[in-house]
């Protein structure tokens, strides 16, 4: 999933790391995880 998202974003593979870390920084990842295994 983070490899189809680096392409459509055309990221270079050295910003993959600091891309990750901005979406935990931001929480996206975790409400999105709430959202989809919520109970």
């Amino acid at each position: 999933m983070v490899k189809l998202i680096v392409e459509i974003l055309e990221l270079p593979l050295d910003d993959l790391d600091q891309f990750m870390a901005n979406l935990i920084q931001e929480n996206k990842v975790k409400k999105l995880l709430k959202l989809h295994f919520s109970v």
